[in-house]
């Protein structure tokens, strides 16, 4: 009799600690809008429903200084970042990086019954999608033309600012980058923009300025140009070319301050 009572105990707290589970799936889904009709390949980026990239996709590309997932090509995989947007450089980087993505958290059972209380609410969202949707079609061909107009504004900053440094117009050059990275702040990772601010800065004299632009470009850069800038400059290089231009630069730099020290 008590073996019995205690196998039914199990049970309901077996059936009590699925019900948690899945409300907790449920409230996910509703706070996440996963039930929205494309929500389906959105389901899979919440906890527990993406397991950590397998090692052996994670490779170090020595063209860019950072690890990528999905190839070592320049062209090809998406480079790793931090919480903070900074390139996964090193391997205990690369460790701790690892080890915070989330691992497989809820059974198989639980996460199809989420995928079917999504599926319940397609029919609604059918519905009110449409009734949203059509509306914001203005504001949407709007949006597009608002980016592409900022675009092509951060493209005249920064070629501009590469015009004024070439003419050795230095604080100019400065100004033009500094309100490029204020329409685009990504660009710090998608161009060589700080390479070239801390050119500006070591012609200026200003040397911890030029070695933080320098370090900026290093951790975070993995290109030298957007997608969408679409002129060019006659002193355009590779990144790998940037980079190893920065190393003899700070080599430089710390030997002058080496050879200041001694005298």
């Amino acid at each position: 009799m008590t073996d019995a009572m205690g196998v039914r105990t199990d049970r309901m707290a077996q059936v009590v600690k699925e019900g948690q589970r899945l409300c907790r799936v449920g409230l996910c889904l509703l706070l996440s809008g996963c039930t929205s009709l494309p929500g389906f390949s959105e389901l899979k980026q919440l906890p527990g429903f993406m397991d950590t990239p397998p090692q052996e996709e994670i490779q170090y590309d020595k063209t860019v200084l950072a690890y990528r997932v999905g190839g070592t090509d320049a062209s090809k995989g998406s480079v790793l970042r931090n919480a903070v947007g900074k390139k996964i450089q090193t391997a205990q980087e690369l460790k701790r990086f690892t080890s915070s993505v989330n691992r497989e958290i809820v059974g198989v059972a639980t996460r199809y019954t989420a995928y079917t209380l999504a599926g319940l609410y397609t029919p609604y969202n059918v519905a009110t999608k449409v009734f949203y949707i059509v509306p914001t079609v203005p504001l949407f061909v709007a949006g597009t033309v608002l980016k592409s107009a900022r675009e092509e504004a951060v493209e005249t900053a920064y070629g501009s600012g590469r015009t004024h440094f070439m003419r050795g117009e230095l604080k100019e050059a400065l100004a033009d980058w500094s309100r490029a990275i204020a329409l685009e702040p990504e660009l710090r990772a998608i161009s060589d923009l700080d390479y070239w601010r801390g050119r500006a800065f070591q012609e200026d004299g200003k040397v911890t300025e030029a070695v933080i632009a320098y370090q900026l470009f290093l951790s975070y850069s993995e290109r030298t140009r957007p997608d969408f800038f679409t002129k060019k400059f006659p002193a355009d290089m590779r990144w790998e070319e940037e980079s190893a231009d920065i190393e003899r630069r700070l080599s430089e730099v710390q030997n002058s301050s080496n050879g200041k020290v001694g005298m």
